[in-house]
This record gives structure tokens, C-alpha cells and sequence, in this order.
């Protein structure tokens, strides 16, 4: 099976796509900027890596639409168009926590080097607060 990182974001973004007919254009260069950050050939990636650069891809085109979002809802002042908007941005919002978590899962695999290590914290060690009022 061979995934396509640009339909695969589109596929995410598919309920919002209608408010925002330019996002197609915009999710295409974006997959090609994070497959090159990556240093990763577009033939050559893996399946994993894919569905990574998407993610990733999709990650960053969710702040463009929630701005643009915005500024619709400011501008249409009530209405269907408002409703749609204010629903998008729901949306948008909830996808972006769950894309989230699935960049952890997928980075695993697909980037272990990109993966951030989550160190517990032990008590009683490092700095808990700087007061330069107190010595």
C-alpha cells in the first residue's frame, strides 16, 4: 500500500476545506517544506515516514486555518457563515490535540531522532524558582 502525504492532510482537512479553498495549494508546499527539513527523499520514503511528514505537514497548516478562521468569524458578525466558522474552529482545535498525539506515536517510527525524551523529575533536584529578591 502506498500512502500519499499530501491526501493524506487533505483527508484530515477535508470539513474545513469549503472555508478556505486555497488550503490544497498551501498543504502541497507545506509537505514538500517538511519532507525537506527532514532531509527525506520523496521516493524514498517509507510508509511510516509518510504518514509522519504529514502529520507534521498538518501541524503547521492548523494555526494558518485558525487564523484565517478568525478573521471570518470577525468579519461575518452572525448568521450561517458565523456558525460555520465558529464550528470549524471546534474542529480545527481538536484536531490539532489529536494530530498531536499521533506525531508522538508516529515519530517512534518513522523519526526516532526527532522523539524528545520525557524525563521523570525527581524530587528535591534543580532550580524550582529564581528570586533575585532573596539571598
Amino acid at each position: 500500500m502506498s500512502i500519499d502525504s499530501t491526501q493524506l492532510a487533505m483527508d484530515q482537512l477535508d470539513p474545513v476545506i469549503a472555508l478556505d479553498p486555497t488550503i490544497s495549494l498551501a498543504v502541497n508546499r507545506q509537505v514538500e517544506a517538511v519532507t525537506a527539513l527532514h532531509s527525506l527523499t520523496g521516493a524514498a520514503l517509507t510508509d511510516q515516514q509518510k504518514v509522519y511528514v504529514s502529520l507534521l505537514a498538518l501541524k503547521a497548516m492548523i494555526p494558518r486555518l485558525l487564523l484565517k478562521f478568525a478573521q471570518g468569524i470577525k468579519k461575518a458578525k452572525g448568521g450561517v457563515a458565523d456558525a460555520e466558522f465558529q464550528a470549524a474552529e471546534k474542529f480545527l482545535l481538536h484536531l490539532q490535540t489529536e494530530v498531536n498525539d499521533q506525531l508522538e506515536r508516529a515519530a517512534k517510527e518513522a523519526a526516532p531522532d526527532d522523539v524528545m525524551l520525557q524525563l521523570p523529575a525527581y524530587p528535591a533536584v534543580g532550580v524550582k524558582a529564581f528570586r533575585p529578591d532573596v539571598y
